[in-house]
């Protein structure tokens, strides 16, 4: 019997603690509205997967920057997982006249949504293996894998070197706004949190990608050879971490924006010492007009390109920066919204 189920899972923002979250601070992570898909159908003789629109795919290789992760999540499935054809979508993550990437946590997306599929995928195998089955020979059948969020953390972080800090993925697979903050080895998450009323927020891409890994790297490797200048900072970004929950959980928007204008200064403080600028001159271009309107602007994630924010406390200042924005070339105002739910099977459940 011919198969086909297709899962897909959101994108993420980060909205504060980038970089402190590695430190024991909690990191708030929204879901967006971008997300991956994973199609997978019955393919006898082995397992395959290409990339790409699913009208015209691609060969999926070990050059492509997401390969290991899916690879992960099929190492992990064997060996139930057999005869089964993979196609896996990113596009939404990426600028469709340029192919760069937004950075909104598009590895995660394709990770967790590639787990759901087989999950879903094997699952089904296995329940019509049961029921052909009677008697003893039921024991005799393997449960299906069932990936936790936990696993999908670990599978992740895995393959960017045990550096990550699992919030894109814990967006991915729960959906909605989330606090994540690491005890040693252990994780704790929050509810879905409510979003602060009368609390406004700009999306920027200024066409350039960074690449997270590699600055994660220069981050720890900072960390062990300078903690004399690196661990003040790292220390000031997980207090106002801290306090930007606090004035999150309260809907205090005037104390949450000023100390997203602090943890702006202090993350540009710790790209000095790392020598990997925060700000591209399109992000502080952007800031330079956020604070124009009365607003502030801090990148999102681990800076040096990729996604920016705009936070403003008043709908006509959020208006005007709009309106200055669609005046500059270089940066794109990304429609993005909340993702209420996580993963899920869209299609042939």
């Amino acid at each position: 019997m011919k198969r086909m189920l297709t899962a897909r899972a959101p994108g993420k923002v980060v909205l504060l603690g980038e970089y402190a979250v590695l430190h024991g601070a909690p990191g708030l992570v929204m879901a967006v509205d971008r997300f991956a898909e994973t199609t997978i159908c019955t393919h006898p003789g082995h397992v395959c997967v290409s990339s790409g629109h699913k009208t015209s795919p691609d060969i999926f290789s070990e050059l492509d920057p997401y390969f290991g992760f899916v690879r992960r999540v099929i190492e992990a499935s064997a060996p139930d997982l057999h005869d089964a054809a993979i196609t896996v979508d990113t596009s939404a993550f990426s600028d469709l006249k340029t192919g760069i990437k937004l950075g909104i946590g598009s590895s995660a997306a394709l990770m967790v949504a590639t787990a759901k599929a087989v999950e879903e995928y094997v699952g089904a195998l296995v329940r019509e293996k049961k029921s052909d089955c009677c008697g003893s020979s039921v024991g005799a059948v393997r449960e299906p894998p069932v990936f936790s969020w936990r696993q999908l953390i670990a599978l992740h972080q895995a393959e960017q070197n045990h550096r990550g800090s699992g919030m894109d993925v814990v967006a991915s697979y729960f959906g909605g706004i989330r606090s994540v903050q690491w005890h040693g080895d252990d994780v704790t998450i929050s509810d879905d949190l409510a979003w602060p009323q009368n609390l406004h927020a700009v999306y920027i891409w200024p066409q350039e990608s960074s690449n997270t890994a590699t600055r994660l790297e220069k981050f720890h490797w900072a960390c062990s050879e300078n903690p004399k200048q690196m661990m003040p900072v790292v220390r000031d970004l997980c207090a106002l971490a801290e306090e930007g929950l606090a004035a999150w959980a309260e809907g205090d928007i005037n104390r949450f924006i000023s100390i997203v204008d602090s943890y702006s200064s202090m993350l540009c403080r710790l790209g000095d010492l790392m020598d990997l600028p925060m700000l591209t001159p399109g992000h502080a271009r952007a800031r330079k007009l956020a604070h124009y309107c009365g607003g502030v602007y801090k990148p999102s994630g681990a800076g040096g390109g990729d996604l920016g924010m705009a936070w403003f406390a008043d709908r006509d200042a959020c208006d005007k920066f709009r309106i200055l924005i669609a005046q500059e070339n270089h940066l794109v105002d990304l429609d993005l919204h909340k993702a209420q739910a996580g993963v899920s099977v869209v299609a042939g459940a």
